[in-house]
């Protein structure tokens, strides 16, 4: 491994102030090498070595927004205005044990969500499974294994916090985790897999996490980390290692350009720092988004936003604070649980980050009427860095009823607007559990569902507990959400993790299909139930008419109930023509006619669109028979006619009761 090192000057930002925007450049680059390793040449393929019986290692207490005295408890709570119950949608669940107690507590849970397969990582092992939870390969995460996943690029015995994401973007599933050695070593390493599927080649990366700052040396602690189309984001807290100088520097952010990475190239990878905060977490970013954002308490009434500007040039760091309700944070050990002390929800620093068209994401804990509450926030990004200023649009509280806590919350969008969150449940009458709920695009602002148990523990729990959870959409369908949330288990005597996946409302799935315009190359109605690979193939044919498309098929399916609040169609589709218009129409069973419900402009490669009527959704769906029609459509707007493909990879219904 050649690792290079580049500085040059830091710019220190200014006292905090609402609305103020800052903009801070890179304090130096790296450059590094990648290991190639195939993990099919580990053995065995499955080194489970959890339960551990041996002793067990508490990992450092991170500290964050309270010790930065962010959110102090002497602060009052200002309830927010929305906490109206709303309406029950159909949520089905299913999951499956993850790992268990490992060497160390606590377990850091956090998963990614491939098409066919479940990446779960704790402190300090990683394993793969099937979305049928069968595991099919294990390993630590330092230099125990055989080899340990880290181990091929010379991690030592510490290496934990991790965080584990499926970049869809890519299709490549992505590891990252710290060591850090008294008194003069610290790392983050990074790893991606060369395809959507875990098991093969992985292209892993060791960078030195040793920061200088005046005197003194500082290491990154509690990572972040998140992408989007152009980079890899990470970074964390920074605490001294060794030097003269106070004993935190606020944080790093670390910005790795993708594009080397997804072929195993050397990487470069810049550095800035933002001295004025803590507990920053990376957003992840579903579409293309302007720029890499971050999110963390800005004080105990404002949130601080971060957008990392040209990730794939030469990175910029902008800052900016957006007013929120008032909070007070949890203190440590301050969550009761059946039969155990107090259990720790660490303090009111962001879990999660998550972005998708301009939407920005951002839970973390606070305190209503004595009780810790899971607290969330959708801030519309508006264009900011490159134009206008970030809004709060909504922000709600999961908040079961009085003496019930909800803690560690993490939630995420998916492509029909539905947003799930996952989060622990506790109270003194009962053990901690795994919660789910969901929000959908008819809910008011600010409401989320009942909450759905996961998995509830059978003894009670002291201290140490998270740090985090984790949540994910399916890219196999781009609905389902995926989390992760840990229970305490007699089994082990300790720890245990759950791996749950939740689909919000009804999926109607094609029975049948015809091709209307064009010439079928090759698929089945079965081919469009999943993104998948497999294919409806359809040749464009010169259209009659400017009205006619060129290639367009007709899917036919049933529903479940006539007379939904909302039905909404999810397309995943490209065309080889340039310029296209795609189009999805619904048949109007009540005037026997189409109606365009969404378009956009063709793509290349494969992309999602979706449709969703929230009005009179009942006149696409046939009386009797249930029958419900779409028509997806590539129309040819080019002067000339040049002959060109079509495919369609996914297409469903979704219905609301």
């Amino acid at each position: 491994m050649t690792l290079t090192w580049i500085l040059s000057s830091l710019l220190l930002a200014q006292a905090p102030t609402i609305g103020k925007q800052e903009v801070i450049r890179p304090f130096r680059t790296g450059v590094v090498k990648a290991e190639i390793y195939d993990t099919r040449s580990a053995q065995p393929q499955i080194q489970k070595t959890w339960p551990w019986k041996g002793p067990i290692t508490e990992g450092p207490y991170h500290a964050g927004a309270n010790a930065f005295g962010v959110g102090k408890p002497s602060t009052v709570f200002v309830p927010p205005a929305s906490s109206r119950e709303r309406s029950v949608w159909a949520m089905s669940s299913t999951g499956f044990a993850g790992i268990a107690q490992t060497r160390y507590t606590p377990p850091d849970p956090t998963i990614a969500v491939g098409p066919n397969h479940i990446v779960e990582a704790v402190n300090a092992s990683i394993a793969f499974y099937s979305k049928s939870g069968t595991l099919e390969f294990a390993v630590d995460l330092d230099n125990r294994g055989n080899p340990g996943f880290f181990e091929p690029v010379g991690a030592g015995s510490f290496v934990v916090d991790p965080k584990v994401l499926y970049d869809s973007e890519a299709g490549r599933f992505v590891v990252v985790a710290i060591e850090v050695y008294q008194p003069n070593t610290a790392w983050i390493d990074i790893a991606v897999s060369d395809d959507d599927n875990p098991h093969g080649i992985w292209y892993k990366y060791r960078t030195s996490a040793v920061v200088p700052v005046g005197s003194a040396n500082y290491w990154v602690d509690y990572p972040s980390f998140g992408f989007d189309q152009d980079a890899y984001y990470t970074g964390g807290n920074l605490f001294r290692l060794n030097g003269s100088g106070n004993g935190t520097a606020g944080i790093l952010f670390r910005v790795f350009k993708k594009a080397p990475m997804l072929s195993g190239d050397p990487v470069v990878f810049t550095d800035l720092r933002y001295g004025n905060s803590f507990s920053a977490q990376a957003g992840h970013h579903l579409g293309n988004s302007p720029a890499g954002y971050y999110a963390s308490i800005g004080s105990s009434s404002s949130m601080r936003l971060y957008a990392i500007r040209n990730p794939a040039g030469t990175p910029t760091l902008v800052t900016t604070t957006v007013s929120i309700p008032g909070f007070s944070s949890p203190s440590r050990n301050s969550v009761p649980n059946l039969g155990g002390g107090g259990v720790d929800p660490l303090d009111g620093r962001v879990f999660n980050v998550s972005w998708r068209e301009g939407r920005l994401y951002v839970a973390h804990p606070v305190v209503v009427n004595s009780a810790v509450k899971a607290r969330w926030y959708q801030f519309n990004t508006n264009g900011w860095p490159d134009s206008g200023t970030p809004s709060l649009a909504q922000v709600g509280t999961v908040d079961p009823g009085s003496g019930i806590y909800t803690f560690f919350p993490a939630l995420a969008e998916n492509v029909l607007g539905d947003v799930g969150l996952v989060v622990a449940r506790s109270s003194a009458t009962e053990y901690v559990s795994m919660q789910m709920t969901s929000r959908t695009i008819l809910d008011p602002l600010g409401t989320m569902g009942p909450l759905i148990q996961a998995r509830v523990g059978d003894r009670g729990a002291n201290g140490r507990w998270g740090d985090y959870y984790a949540i994910g959409v399916d890219p196999s369908d781009y609905t389902t959400f995926w989390a992760v949330g840990e229970y305490s288990d007699q089994a082990v005597n300790g720890w245990a993790t759950w791996i749950q996946s939740l689909q919000v409302g009804e999926k109607i799935l094609p029975t049948s299909f015809q091709v209307m315009r064009g010439s079928l190359v090759t698929g089945s109605a079965a081919d469009l139930h999943a993104n998948d690979g497999a294919y409806v193939e359809v040749e464009a044919r010169r259209p009659t008419s400017v009205a006619e498309a060129s290639a367009e098929i007709v899917v036919s399916g049933t529903a479940l109930a006539d007379n939904p609040r909302a039905l909404q169609f999810v397309l995943e589709a490209a065309t080889s023509g340039a310029p296209t218009l795609e189009r999805i129409e619904f048949w109007n069973f009540d005037t026997n006619q189409w109606e365009v419900v969404a378009e956009r402009n063709g793509t290349a490669s494969d992309s999602v669109q979706s449709a969703s009527v929230t009005s009179n959704a009942g006149r696409f769906i046939a009386n009797g028979t249930l029958e419900v029609r779409a028509r997806l459509g590539f129309h040819d707007r080019g002067v000339t006619f040049v002959a060109w493909g079509s495919r369609y990879d996914l297409g469903y219904w979704r219905l609301l009761r």
